[in-house]
C-alpha cells in the first residue's frame, strides 16, 4: 500500500508525469512511488523539481515499443534533488554572511 502523501512518478510509457498521492493506493509497476522520510525534503519542492525533469527524462527513456526508466535512474533524479537543495542552502548561507 502505498501512503497519503507520496509521490508518483511514471517511469514506463508515458514518462516522467508526477503527482502528490490524497488517498492511500496501489498502482502498478508503471508508476513508482516516492515516500518522503527525511524531513529536510519539502514534499512540493520536490514534486515541482520532477515535473522539471519531463523532458529530460523523456529524452533518456529507452524501449522498444514504449520509453521507460528504470529505479536506478530515478533514484539518481532524487539524489540532484539533494545536490540542488545542498547549494541553495550553501548560497543562501554565504549571502547572509556577506550581508552581515
Amino acid at each position: 500500500m502505498i501512503k497519503k502523501g507520496s509521490i508518483l512518478f511514471t517511469i514506463f510509457a508515458t514518462l516522467g508525469e508526477v503527482a502528490i498521492l490524497n488517498i492511500d493506493a496501489t498502482t502498478n509497476q508503471a508508476i513508482a512511488s516516492l515516500t518522503i522520510t527525511d524531513e529536510s525534503v519539502k514534499q512540493k519542492y520536490l514534486y515541482y523539481f520532477l515535473c522539471s525533469l519531463k523532458d529530460f527524462v523523456n529524452g533518456i527513456g529507452r524501449g522498444v515499443a514504449q520509453n521507460n526508466i528504470n529505479l536506478k535512474i530515478l533514484k539518481t533524479l532524487v539524489f540532484l534533488y539533494q545536490v540542488v537543495i545542498n547549494k541553495i542552502r550553501l548560497l543562501k548561507y554565504l549571502i547572509m554572511l556577506i550581508v552581515q
